[in-house]
């Protein structure tokens, strides 16, 4: 019980110390953030099993109906390097882990084969020009 409680003051503490950081921070003309940034993560709804399909379904639909909003984030997360054996007539793998990964000539990992076979060019091209009725919206990438 004792370390309980060690664990909660310490915790309460680094909360004030944080947050008093935080305002100590921003001098008197400067203004802080109205919105924390707003996106869309693909490990949220995907996990490591993320497929361009999927990618450029759900970039239109937040182009469609949340960046109107200010949502100006699309981070397509973990996993987009890993190659997997897909479920016959499926986009879901077979296996839990990744039986392999591609690395370019100077350790970069490269877009998964399985999953991005097109590579992230067109996806990034369309966070560039996502199909709005508003042609000079655009996500950051």
């Amino acid at each position: 019980m004792l370390s309980m409680n060690r664990l909660f003051i310490t915790a309460a503490l680094m909360f004030i110390l944080s947050a008093r950081a935080l305002t100590a921070s921003a001098t008197a003309g400067e203004a802080l953030a109205q919105t924390p940034p707003m996106g869309w993560n693909s490990f949220d709804s995907y996990g490591v099993y993320l497929h361009e399909d999927a990618a450029v379904a759900n970039l239109e639909a937040m182009a469609d109906k949340l960046l109107p909003y200010g949502y100006e984030y699309f981070v397509i997360d973990n996993g987009w390097f890993g190659e997997y054996t897909l479920q016959e007539g499926t986009i879901f793998p077979a296996e839990k882990h990744a039986y392999d990964i591609q690395i370019d000539g100077y350790g970069y990992f490269q877009p998964s084969k399985v999953y991005f076979p097109n590579g992230f060019k067109p996806i990034a091209d369309r966070c560039r020009y996502p199909m709005t009725s508003n042609p000079s919206s655009h996500f950051n990438i």
